[in-house]
């Protein structure tokens, strides 16, 4: 028989297991209680419930009308009345419907069965899906009859078999038979035999090359006779580029071989599509352009027929590019391709296009057709959805590093602390241990940027002093810095206070300086200069990103720069440095910093010159808070035993070193089931218990909770490096009488612990 600890944490894994699989699930998945004393709440919905809805877990777990909110009005009703229905019967509850998700309309399918429990409590379990696509596939699809249902040329659709699955009239009439009768018929079962063997060759380069031109092909109607058509036929594919089905048309041209004819009925074909269609004749001269080339370009009719295709040539290409499309066309192959074309008013366009080559009967190649499709706008939204990721990504990455970054600063920190407490250390020393111990907090610092940046956590800011920053500020910046490099700072008198996080001045200066130092290798100046600006309403017309007002504004200059790099300077991940110089990151967190201050940043670079940064903060009425820079000798310890319950072994020596001489006893574990041991054994002694968040096997939260269990009254303060609003606000709902995020300063974890222990 497995022993009962071994059977419990089989199914706590068991258990872990399948929450990270419903959490994972694409689509959402809720439970909901119907109480048996009346009212109902969900108790659970995963990752992808909160994404395809766009409310937070919180919401709806506190409050369960968030999610009747998005239903669309017109679909309110329904959704009333068939929930009422599935309430009395016990039924499973069925349902498509739209909801409205930030101004979106979006089609969900909903499916949810009951489960009775022994309390009386009806259980839902339930899981949606985003079904818009498809919704829109039907509707497409149901416009598309609409249109084709009333043409006089045949149109199917079939599946990626030839399986035919509509026809309209058209298409059935000219075969002979009716509608219905077609359904579920191969195509090729429509053709003469002499053409079958043509008709599979056709299907083949449909599925290689997504289409074929019009063909002419013979067709069999139904009493066995034959009939020449003008065929066409396309591959339909999703938004992802998963092949759905083949959309074929057919012109009967028996009676009409004529070529004129034939020319008509092509040009009836393209005249209406919204691709663009340029016709040209061997040489490359236009002969015909649709009116959506005339839209997409640009150009009338009369201005392109008669010219070269070059007329659409923007440079964007080299002569290469060009000469192996035409290559490629006069070889009687079909090109597709993307070009970055110019219109009449000199706009850059991308278009996606495929060019064909035509023959005539003898075999003289005559004529060239290009099908273009503008696809500016598109990429624009992919550029912007990517740049969405890259911010995305910026936060999943400090996420994920930063708890283990920050216990490595954290040590570091604390030994400094240690070494400078060390009277006997030479001044030398003691100064190059506050240059380390600086850019441990500029470190943790650009881990906090990251995380601020890409709205992870939060920030707190305070009434300060800009001027009193940047002074502090020059003696780290003169031992970054070359000292080819010369800094001079001109600080204004009586500059307005701003309202900021200390140490994320502290950053932006840092990250601006050492950009400098990279774009000078030479040396040369960086200026630093501070002023009073007030932004006022017709400034703000020529830059509308800015905000009339006071501000305070700080400028700082170099003498390396170019334009063309100074035009990409916020991009995240954009750099000029070698792979293994630099990230890219530095300036798009400094951009997201000010953003988020409400203020407004601007780069201007010329040559020979040299680069200028502004920084325009928004000015407050407040005076700075001048204690903030003050140094206090932080509270020591009456005797105190602490138990400190840390994973790194590292830090729990440099913690145990640095309580002892604050003149605490400190117990250390390195695990949380060691811990409870631990407290049980000293509970007497023990006056508060320091706490790591992310640690294996038993995790801080499962430790304090079990803590808790043992004394009610055990003061517990959180040390992590891992400390976000979601993570705090639950700590808080368990109760801790602390949060410290790591790296600290000693005399913050000195003040913490004082103010826990006194306030019994």
């Amino acid at each position: 028989m497995m022993p009962l600890k071994t059977t419990e944490e089989a199914l706590r894994d068991n258990l872990s297991m399948y929450e990270d699989l419903v959490s994972n699930m694409p689509g959402g998945v809720y439970r909901f209680r119907m109480k048996a004393s009346g009212g109902w709440n969900f108790d659970f919905v995963n990752r992808a419930f909160c994404e395809l809805t766009g409310l937070y877990r919180e919401d709806v777990l506190n409050d369960c009308e968030t999610v009747f909110r998005l239903i669309h009005p017109d679909d309110l009703n329904t959704f009333i009345s068939l929930n009422e229905s599935v309430e009395k019967t016990l039924a499973p509850f069925v349902w498509e419907g739209r909801i409205i998700v930030e101004e979106e309309t979006r089609w969900i399918s909903v499916e949810s069965r009951p489960t009775s429990m022994d309390n009386g409590d009806i259980v839902w379990s339930g899981y949606f899906t985003d079904i818009t696509d498809r919704k829109r596939t039907e509707e497409e699809l149901r416009n598309f009859k609409t249109i084709t249902d009333r043409a006089n040329y045949g149109c199917a659709l079939t599946d990626l078999q030839g399986f035919l699955t509509y026809v309209n009239e058209a298409f059935a009439n000219m075969h002979g038979f009716s509608a219905p009768e077609l359904i579920g018929k191969n195509l090729s079962a429509l053709h003469t035999d002499e053409q079958i063997m043509y008709v599979n060759r056709l299907l083949e380069e449909l599925n290689r090359d997504g289409a074929f031109e019009m063909q002419e092909v013979w067709h069999a109607k139904k009493d066995g006779n034959a009939f020449l058509t003008l065929m066409t036929a396309t591959v339909i594919k999703d938004d992802d580029g998963t092949p759905l089905f083949l959309s074929t048309t057919a012109i009967d041209i028996t009676e009409h071989k004529m070529e004129e004819e034939s020319r008509k009925l092509l040009s009836a074909a393209i005249e209406h599509t919204a691709e663009g269609i340029v016709i040209t004749d061997a040489a490359g001269i236009i002969q015909y352009v649709n009116p959506a080339e005339e839209t997409i370009s640009g150009y009338s009719s009369d201005e392109l027929i008669g010219q070269g295709a070059e007329i659409f040539k923007s440079e964007k290409h080299d002569e290469d590019f060009y000469a192996n499309m035409w290559a490629t066309i006069k070889a009687g192959k079909i090109w597709s391709g993307r070009f970055i074309n110019r219109k009449k008013d000199g706009t850059e366009y991308d278009e996606d296009c495929t060019i064909s080559p035509v023959y005539d009967k003898s075999g003289k190649l005559t004529n060239f057709i290009a099908v273009k499709h503008d696809v500016t706008q598109k990429l624009a939204l992919q550029e912007q959805l990517f740049q969405a990721q890259k911010m995305e990504a910026i936060g999943t990455l400090a996420g994920g590093f930063a708890h283990d970054f920050n216990n490595k600063l954290q040590i570091i920190d604390g030994y400094v602390d240690l070494m400078l407490f060390d009277k006997d250390l030479p001044e030398t020393l003691k100064q190059d241990m506050r240059i380390i111990k600086q850019a441990v907090d500029s470190s943790a610092e650009l881990i906090r940027g990251m995380m601020v940046f890409s709205r992870k956590t939060p920030i707190d800011l305070l009434p300060i002093d800009l001027n009193k920053l940047v002074a502090q500020t020059r003696s780290m910046l003169a031992r970054s810095i070359s000292k080819m490099i010369e800094i001079d700072l001109l600080l204004a008198d009586d500059l307005w206070a701003i309202k900021a996080a200390p140490n994320q001045i502290d950053q932006i200066l840092m990250n601006l300086a050492v950009n400098a130092r990279d774009a000078m290798p030479g040396g040369g100046m960086l200026t630093i200069k501070t002023e009073n600006i007030t932004l006022d309403d017709e400034y703000c017309i020529f830059d509308p990103l800015a905000k009339p007002g006071r501000h305070a504004l700080i400028t700082l200059s170099d003498t390396g720069m170019n334009k063309e790099t100074a035009s990409h300077i916020f991009e995240p991940f954009f750099t000029t440095k070698e792979a293994d110089k630099g990230t890219g990151l530095g300036l798009s967190v400094v951009y997201g910093i000010v953003e988020q201050y409400g203020g407004r940043i601007i780069c201007d670079s010329e040559p020979s010159v040299g680069t200028t940064f502004r920084i325009y903060f928004p000015a407050i009425e407040e005076l700075p808070q001048e204690q903030y820079f003050e140094k206090k000798e932080p509270p020591r310890g009456q005797g105190e035993t602490i138990l400190m319950v840390d994973d790194e072994a590292d830090f729990l020596e440099l913690a145990g070193r640095t309580l002892n001489r604050a003149n605490y006893t400190v117990i250390r574990a390195l695990k949380g089931k060691d811990a409870l041991e631990l407290y049980e054994k000293h509970r007497k002694e023990i006056r508060l218990v320091i706490l790591d968040l992310l640690m294996p096997g038993m995790g801080g939260k499962q430790c304090l909770e079990a803590l808790r269990k043992l004394d009610p009254k055990v003061r517990v303060l959180i040390a992590s490096g891992a400390l976000n609003s979601a993570i705090k606000a639950d700590l808080n709902k368990i109760g801790v009488e602390g949060l410290i995020a790591k790296p600290f300063e000693t005399s913050q974890l000195l003040e913490k612990i004082r103010k826990i222990i006194d306030g019994e």
